[in-house]
């Protein structure tokens, strides 16, 4: 465990959330498990983001000019020297024990790729009344295969391959779909590791003329899938 403790790199990607990337940080820095690298990828941010992310001591920060999240975490991941990957994004935070409890998991299972966890939704407390009540929470806590909760060997993403550009969202939805064609062996954990903010901004809620991007991505899993299987006899 401790040759894994030395490795671990975290990728934070950040379009226009200087409010709320240092408590991102803050939940990084504080794990009982550190990561050895935080990497924060400015995608052209005009609120000051970067100059949040230099503020912390160790954070490295990298800017471009805004070219939409798959970009920001492909750029994140070239960057990165661990041998163990971790995402969150800059609105949500971690539970201080999410990277203590799946470097044990891969340490029970070493024939795992990746790790999941639980997620639990959040009302971020800066909401208006009014615009609390327009954003009610269906499901608190959930399964949560999404990057905040991930935890993934090095080598096993680099089999999945990058993330879509050519998809403003669901790029990650996209990945995991290609991730169960190639067969990456995954472990759901009953701990919830990813706090998901839900606030004014949320690129669902700001990208929803992106929702063709996820119908994109749910049928090109559909049609990967469907090859797999062959044609019917």
């Amino acid at each position: 465990m401790d040759r894994a403790l030395n490795r671990i790199s975290v990728i934070i990607p950040v379009y226009n959330h200087a409010a709320y990337l240092p408590e991102a940080l803050d939940s990084i820095i504080r794990q009982t498990c550190p990561a050895s690298e935080i990497i924060v990828v400015d995608d052209g941010s005009e609120d000051g983001s970067a100059e949040a992310a230099e503020r912390f001591s160790g954070v490295r920060v990298f800017r471009q000019p805004h070219s939409g999240i798959a970009v920001a975490r492909n750029a994140g991941v070239r960057h990165t020297q661990g041998d163990l990957i971790s995402f969150l994004d800059a609105d949500d935070r971690w539970t201080s024990y999410k990277l203590r409890a799946q470097i044990e998991a891969f340490d029970r299972e070493p024939g795992l790729d990746m790790v999941f966890g639980l997620v639990r939704q959040f009302l971020s407390p800066d909401l208006s009344e009014v615009e609390r009540g327009r954003r009610k929470i269906e499901q608190e806590i959930m399964p949560g295969r999404i990057p905040g909760t991930l935890l993934i060997r090095r080598a096993s993403l680099d089999r999945v391959g990058t993330f879509n550009e050519g998809l403003r969202s669901a790029e990650f939805l996209d990945w995991y779909g290609r991730a169960q064609v190639l067969g990456l062996q995954e472990k759901m954990l009953e701990d919830v590791f990813c706090e998901r903010r839900i606030h004014a901004a949320n690129h669902g809620v700001r990208a929803r003329e992106t929702r063709l991007d996820y119908f994109k991505a749910l049928k090109a899993s559909v049609d990967r899938r469907k090859n797999m299987e062959g044609p019917e006899s």
